[in-house]
């Protein structure tokens, strides 16, 4: 049987800031995780309910959960992704058997849900430094190369480099090479208005 969670949310509701660690909502969402998993046996359905539940509780339910689907599905490289173009995150079932892992990786891509689909985060960094703040406050585990990257998104553009000096010397000579084209072109007008037209033979008259 499902906890039920009504009591934590309405506890929560009226003090926002009572529970600052998250250890009400966390234990609450740690039970669900477990019984879920045994009342369900289905992997899509546990991960659909706890994304469910995390919106609700540390995300102020502003997720568009109805437009926003949850797939386990097998990867190779990671425990989970975020499509924004399709709005799928993806779970590997690797983070199912842990409730601690399953939560990073939920929490983690529900993250750059909320700043794509709510924020509307246009850096183009995969973890910007939006990211990096809202992960941070919930406690997700983050990599270094995923600290490195919000910090590069964050860094401001480098300035372009300015032209190259020219030197006195190399300046007149451009300019005096204009001048003389524009001399040469002058003559060149003034000679062709010199020559004559040739004129046209009249018809003879009839």
């Amino acid at each position: 049987m499902m906890v039920n969670p009504a009591p934590v949310l309405a506890e929560y509701d009226r003090h926002p800031h009572a529970d600052p660690d998250g250890i009400l909502r966390d234990g609450s969402c740690r039970a669900n995780f477990f019984r879920a998993k045994v009342v369900m046996k289905d992997h899509d359905g546990v991960a659909r309910i706890m994304a469910d539940q995390y919106n609700r509780l540390f995300f102020y339910g502003r997720l568009p959960m109805s437009s926003l689907r949850v797939r386990v599905v097998h990867h190779p490289d990671h425990f989970g992704s975020f499509s924004l173009g399709s709005r799928i995150i993806q779970i590997d079932p690797e983070a199912m058997e842990s409730y601690e892992v399953f939560r990073d990786t939920m929490l983690h891509e529900m993250c750059h849900a909320y700043q794509r689909l709510v924020e509307f985060d246009t850096t183009g960094a995969a973890h910007s430094p939006a990211w990096l703040a809202q992960a941070q406050a919930l406690g997700v585990y983050i990599s270094e190369e995923q600290a490195r990257e919000a910090e590069e998104a964050a860094a401001p553009a480098a300035p372009p480099p300015p032209p190259p000096r020219r030197s006195l010397a190399a300046t007149l000579a451009r300019i005096a090479a204009e001048v003389a084209s524009l001399l040469a072109f002058g003559v060149s007008m003034a000679i062709a208005s010199c020559v004559p037209r040739a004129r046209r033979p009249r018809p003879p008259r009839p």
